[in-house]
């Protein structure tokens, strides 16, 4: 088994790329769950389920980790072979340490955008103004954590630009 974890902030292309890694590299992506409401534009990229479920989860130990992020629980089942996570921060800090305690291979990608770009990103999604700023503001502790990543990968060109540099280090 192996695990290619990415960090990255809000709106930084991460399920585009991650599900393109997917299918050009035949790895599974680590569905995440989580409590907050489906987006309208979404397809399968989270199982959306009721706070009753997740507390249910976690005293059954079926998860690696969950966090709380933007007034919402986020949890990873534990896998069964190569997968793409996609993580916060703490999130990452939590899978890095399941893999290093189970011996499990893994790699972690930390994809930088820059916050300009990311703003006009999300405001093209039609995300409301306090929803940008809320974002944005949670976001901050992404950078102190940087530099405990194997990869550190700008997001200053095209996806398909993006999804090469992190395949020639997976």
């Amino acid at each position: 088994m192996k695990i290619n974890i990415l960090i990255w902030k809000s709106w930084t292309w991460k399920t585009t790329t991650a599900n393109e890694l997917i299918k050009r590299n035949w790895l599974e992506k680590l569905r995440n769950y989580t409590t907050r409401p489906k987006r309208d534009w979404e397809d399968n990229d989270y199982t959306f389920v009721i706070e009753e479920e997740f507390m249910w989860k976690i005293k059954d130990w079926t998860l690696i980790e969950h966090v709380f992020y933007n007034w919402y629980f986020y949890w990873i089942p534990k896998p069964k072979w190569t997968w793409i996570i996609i993580a916060d921060p703490c999130w990452a800090s939590q899978i890095i340490k399941y893999c290093h305690n189970n011996n499990i291979e893994f790699k972690s990608f930390y994809i930088e955008m820059k916050d300009y770009q990311r703003e006009l990103y999300m405001k093209k999604r039609w995300d409301s103004d306090e929803s940008i700023d809320k974002r944005m503001n949670w976001d901050w502790y992404f950078d102190l954590f940087k530099k405990t990543y194997d990869h550190i990968i700008a997001n200053d060109t095209t996806i398909e630009k993006l999804i090469r540099k992190i395949e020639s280090k997976m």
